[in-house]
């Protein structure tokens, strides 16, 4: 049993990879393919983490930021997956935890808001496929958000800000912009973490 993982990809070719494991004493660095009817073990993370967040295919992954260690420290690690196995990959600026990502690859990904430890952010950033670059910020600083899409392309939706929220932004590359809300309020939501597009997005359960 694992929970507060995370998940990329497609309904038949999934990856999910992190969280915590009861089997494994807390956090887990244990990664696993969907097939569209049964999962089978993929190659482990190189850290244990919760919390993290990934983006891509099941044969091109990134997976950003979390909780690490068995005192669950908020990092800033980044590991890239290639279908085989993994590897770190260049840090992400600040160390976050509940922020969002989004991206059909690793090397279109980007990373939106997030918390410290101690403050809510509103930062947003883009990987290339080795660097981190700074883009435009959300206009709601918030965690436990949920998001789909590219960096050409994004959407950002819900969170804590601190409440549930319902806001809803649209990334355009450049910049956010506030377009319709969600129904309810909701964070920590499922979906691919919101399955779909900047365009046309899922939101499925989540904590109102």
């Amino acid at each position: 049993v694992i929970y507060q993982g995370s998940a990329c990809g497609t309904e038949t070719a999934g990856l999910g990879a992190g969280g915590y494991s009861p089997t494994d004493s807390g956090r887990t660095a244990e990664a696993n393919h969907y097939d569209g009817s049964s999962w089978t073990a993929a190659a482990a993370m190189v850290i244990a983490k919760t919390g993290t967040f990934t983006s891509g295919s099941q044969t091109d992954a990134l997976a950003t930021a979390g909780d690490q260690g068995p005192s669950g420290n908020v990092t800033a690690d980044v590991e890239e997956y290639n279908g085989t196995s993994w590897s770190e990959q260049n840090n992400i600026p600040t160390a976050l935890r509940g922020g969002c990502s989004a991206g059909t690859a690793s090397s279109n990904s980007m990373f939106f808001g997030g918390y410290t430890g101690t403050a809510r952010v509103s930062s947003n950033y883009e990987y290339d496929g080795t660097n981190w670059t700074t883009g435009g910020s959300l206009n709601t600083a918030r965690n436990g958000l949920m998001g789909s899409g590219t960096q050409t392309s994004g959407l950002a939706f819900g969170g804590q800000a601190p409440s549930a929220t319902t806001a809803t932004e649209f990334y355009n590359g450049t910049s956010w912009t506030n377009v319709s809300s969600m129904g309810t309020a909701a964070y920590t939501g499922g979906g691919s973490v919101g399955a779909g597009t900047g365009t046309a997005a899922l939101q499925s359960t989540g904590r109102t």
